[in-house]
């Protein structure tokens, strides 16, 4: 019975952490280092200069961590859920791995039509971590699986056949966000 009462207040507990401590445990920030960075690359390099993607890998799958940041606002605007490749522990630069890579990226205003009702925008990728993007065809798209994905207050991670072979797969409402922001841009993709 002892074990029971403990299990349930445990149980409660962690509820209310995961409720009203939450935003800050599955939503964080960006640290302002960061921010500063990507607002001096994003200068040095001719790329928009009042928004750019964060893409915080060290988050579980099941968290939206695709984040669209408003440099003058000084926040992010907007987040949605981004799968990862083929393995989320390890990243890779190699054609053929499948995997995501790490780094700083150049979102175009190019369009790479993937089928008759899916596209997806092509990034350049800027540093060693990722610079065969072009040729690995690494692109921002939508999945219709995350589109889907439940919501929930605990971390789900995203498993699913061919979401991500190494593209920043995200939500229908997340290009269209993507899509509304002018390129040139920032994405930088980091764990």
């Amino acid at each position: 019975m002892r074990k029971k009462i403990l299990g349930t207040i445990l149980f409660l507990l962690l509820l209310f952490i995961m409720i009203f401590v939450g935003g800050n445990i599955w939503h964080p920030n960006i640290p302002d280092w960061r921010v500063k960075e990507a607002i001096s690359f994003c200068r040095t390099n001719n790329l928009n200069n009042e928004y750019a993607i964060f893409v915080d890998f060290s988050l579980p799958s099941g968290i939206p961590r695709y984040m669209l940041y408003d440099f003058k606002k000084r926040k992010i605007i907007y987040r949605c859920l981004c799968a990862s490749g083929m393995n989320k522990d390890k990243f890779s630069n190699q054609p053929g791995s499948h995997l995501s890579s790490l780094g700083k990226y150049k979102v175009t205003d190019k369009i790479h039509r993937m089928s008759i009702k899916r596209d997806g925008i092509i990034v350049k990728g800027l540093e060693s971590t990722n610079s065969n993007a072009k040729s690995r065809l690494i692109l921002i798209h939508h999945s219709k699986t995350l589109d889907s994905f439940p919501k929930s207050i605990f971390p789900i991670p995203i498993m699913g056949k061919n979401i991500s072979w190494g593209c920043f797969s995200i939500t229908s409402k997340g290009m269209h966000k993507t899509r509304s922001i002018n390129a040139p841009m920032l994405l930088w993709a980091y764990r």
